[in-house]
């Protein structure tokens, strides 16, 4: 059964990786030649604040908590959960300032500005993703792998919407602040049905 579980959890991951490798690059080639060179490398700098911000807020422990997950008993995975969701809120939450004074300093424009703070906000929602590695460790790799899929292609609708009706910047900005969001309500939503 181990076997078989992790078998299905490589599938799955397999899965996930080449959809988002191929949708990132297709809508990425699709954007850039919308947005144009300027507006393309502001919102290529905004996602690289989003990734610099999860980083950071991550502490590293996902793979530490995958292992941890696997090799614990089910009644220590809940309180695990727990404080490793509360630490990353907290670290979420006490890194909003300063990536606000980082961000403003290279950002000029008060749209945009408002649209990433927004996406820093949206980060917190993300630290919730942290359940991907539970579900992992538990042999269900089939969810992370449905809800990549379910916000990637919410993620593509929404930029090629923006493509169609001729929006600015600050929309595609603000669709990948939702598809962050969107990533973390999604595995909130998957764990609490399959904890019921």
């Amino acid at each position: 059964m181990h076997l078989k579980g992790t078998f299905h959890n490589i599938q799955w991951g397999s899965i996930e990786a080449s959809t988002r490798i191929f949708s990132s690059v297709l809508t990425g080639i699709v954007v850039a030649k919308y947005l144009g060179p300027t507006e393309f490398g502001t919102y290529v700098l905004v996602i690289s604040y989003f990734g610099i911000f999860g980083g950071i807020a991550s502490l590293g422990m996902d793979q530490v908590l995958l292992k941890r997950w696997s090799d614990s008993a089910q009644y220590d995975s809940v309180e695990v959960l727990g404080n490793a969701l509360l630490a990353r809120m907290i670290v979420s939450f006490s890194l909003i300032i300063p990536f606000i004074v980082f961000i403003y300093s290279a950002i000029h424009t008060l749209e945009i500005l408002l649209v990433t703070v927004l996406g820093l906000f949206s980060q917190i929602l993300f630290s919730i993703s942290i359940l991907k590695n539970y579900f992992i460790a538990n042999m269900k790799g089939s969810i992370p792998a449905k809800v990549s899929l379910i916000s990637i292609s919410c993620g593509m609708i929404g930029k090629i919407t923006g493509i169609l009706f001729q929006l600015p910047l600050e929309f595609f900005i603000l669709m990948m602040a939702l598809e962050i969001g969107l990533n973390g309500l999604l595995f909130l939503l998957f764990f609490l049905k399959s904890s019921i």
